[in-house]
């Protein structure tokens, strides 16, 4: 067995780094010709490991509890560029770029949303549901993550910023609307019917609660 480090190609550094970052963190598979290269579903198994033992069960412990992203990319990559926050200002141009490639894609498995990687596994296992936050370390606040079952938790920190983003969106629309409505006057009654149907759509797609039954997409996978 042997260990290509111009697997990712000899012309893009960067891309070497990564890879020898995910073998050197014992993310590899071999090939048909015996050659060890990066296995991305070996990190996305360890990164999920890592995220479902920060359980936050006190809002007070929220900070203490939860995993911030650098923290989680080193957890992931121990001998990654710049895991040693004493290191990160020795790394090379391409190690550093290398370093930002490897936190992206560690963090996007935290995603939040329900087909997040991390948020759909636990899903399969657990009443436990993925929260992004920005948390404490020292005086700075930071992104980070947590997994938790408790009621205000998940009203504040996974539905909240969701409800959020639904206002920005109707706010994005209003304004949207009021541009159009300047420059072709004579689209408003088009334009408001449109906006009726897009209104009456979109109730229908928004949870009822259990009185009414759900959403069409519940109501659909329940029938």
């Amino acid at each position: 067995m042997s260990t290509n480090n111009n697997h990712a190609g000899a012309d893009d550094p960067v891309a070497a780094i990564v890879e020898q970052a995910y073998i050197e963190a014992g993310y590899g598979k071999e090939t048909e010709h015996s050659v060890l290269v990066a296995d991305p579903d070996k990190m996305k198994a360890r990164a999920f490991e890592i995220v479902k033992e920060k359980v936050v069960s006190d809002p007070k412990q929220k900070s203490a509890e939860s995993i911030s992203q650098g923290e989680l990319y080193a957890a992931v990559f121990p001998k990654g560029p710049g895991a040693d926050p004493d290191s990160i200002d020795l790394l090379s141009p391409e190690e550093y770029e290398a370093r930002r490639s490897l936190v992206r894609r560690v963090w996007n498995l935290t995603n939040p949303g329900r087909q997040g990687y991390i948020q759909k596994r636990l899903g399969d296992q657990s009443s436990l549901v993925l929260c992004r936050t920005m948390i404490m370390r020292d005086l700075d606040e930071v992104k980070g993550c947590y997994v938790t079952d408790h009621p205000d938790l998940i009203m504040v920190d996974s539905l909240r910023p969701q409800v959020e983003a639904l206002v920005r969106q109707a706010n994005n629309l209003a304004r949207h609307f009021d541009m159009l409505g300047v420059r072709h006057p004579e689209l408003e009654k088009r334009m408001l019917s449109e906006l009726g149907t897009g209104m009456t759509k979109a109730a229908a797609a928004l949870p009822r609660g259990s009185g009414g039954g759900g959403s069409q997409e519940t109501q659909g996978s329940e029938a």
